[in-house]
């Protein structure tokens, strides 16, 4: 039988991958290795961006996977002993792991990918996803359309050119799949560029053809509630606020670049006229506000305690932040301007 690792080629990437938070993969939560007998991997998304919305998607993400967890290993316990006694080399394989592609107060969305094998030739890979927003309710995705307008049916019209652009699902390319089933239209995630729908394996094609994932970006999306709550999020112009937004680096006019040391994590937030992160070591928070178009004033800013090591440049990102004046942005990224023209911060999105 071959590796877990060497079985996940049946996933598979359509369109243009633009998931900036999708490198946060949880690590297994939930294990059971009873060797050659079977063995169980299980992690869900966890959102971490500390507003109520977080609360309830970790929640109903904690749910999820211990019932995926329990419902698997209660099934390999009844079945590989039978296949044990009629001397059969069987054993059953669960790993699911937790994708992360939007975390913030507004919404926390993700998925888990999961990969099971009961015997045969192949396993077969299918996804779960979280999507809560801020009221804790589940999201549709007609949450995201306006009023009067069919969601399911202009998602499938984007899906459909971007499959036949791509020549990928056998079953769109003859025709026989047109339209998002309504299981379909609740298996999506949503990024900081657009919407991604995920099709379990099979469903576009033959098994063999794997799982699918299709990015969809808002530009493609005709009926958008662009004056609903996630109006935001379909600019083309990144949010100050809600965002998790980690320093690259901090650039001075005489050529000083600080970059953070290795293991120092810098990053902040705005939210609610609060801005918190982490600089360095330590917790960093204070108030903030912003004033005409670009002006912005914070702090003053307290911290925790712990002393900084020799080469950390805490003390430095922290006096920055206090004497950040304006800020904008440019390539999606965040820039805090330094007084008189000293040099700036820049951010990337998390």
């Amino acid at each position: 039988m071959s590796s877990v690792s060497n079985r996940m080629h049946a996933v598979k990437s359509l369109g243009t991958t633009l998931l900036l938070c999708a490198s946060v993969v949880s690590q297994a939560q939930l294990q059971d290795v009873k060797k050659d007998w079977w063995s169980l991997k299980v992690a869900y998304p966890e959102f971490r961006n500390r507003s109520l919305t977080a609360a309830h998607g970790n929640r109903a993400s904690t749910d999820r996977e211990r019932a995926v967890f329990n419902k698997f290993l209660a099934m390999a316990k009844k079945d590989v002993p039978e296949l044990k006694r009629l001397r059969s080399s069987a054993m059953y394989e669960l790993l699911v792991t937790g994708t992360v592609t939007f975390d913030a107060a507004i919404v926390c969305s993700g998925y888990a990918t999961q990969y099971a094998y009961t015997g045969g030739a192949h396993g077969n890979t299918t996804f779960d996803v979280i999507n809560i927003g801020a009221t804790g309710k589940s999201l549709t995705l007609q949450d995201f359309f306006a009023k009067g307008v069919d969601g399911r049916k202009e998602a499938s019209f984007a899906i459909l050119e971007t499959l036949l652009r791509s020549g990928q699902g056998s079953d769109v390319q003859i025709g026989t799949w047109k339209e998002l089933s309504a299981a379909q239209s609740k298996r999506f995630v949503v990024s900081r560029t657009g919407l991604t729908f995920l099709f379990n394996q099979g469903e576009l094609g033959s098994q063999a053809e794997g799982a699918i994932k299709v990015d969809v970006p808002f530009s493609a999306l005709k009926g958008l509630d662009y004056k609903g709550q996630f109006g935001g999020l379909f600019s083309a112009t990144p949010m100050l606020t809600d965002v998790t937004w980690v320093l690259e680096k901090i650039a001075f006019n005489d050529d000083t670049v600080l970059v953070p040391e290795k293991g120092g994590v810098y990053e902040i937030t705005f939210s609610a006229g609060r801005v918190s992160g982490i600089g360095g070591r330590n917790r960093i928070a204070g108030p903030y506000k912003t004033m005409g178009e670009r002006e912005l004033r914070l702090g003053p800013l307290i911290s925790t305690l712990m002393a900084d090591p020799d080469n950390s440049i805490a003390p430095r990102f922290r006096k920055c932040l206090n004497d950040a004046k304006s800020y904008f942005f440019q390539d999606g990224k965040l820039i805090l301007e330094l007084p008189v023209d000293t040099g700036s911060m820049i951010f990337r999105a998390k």
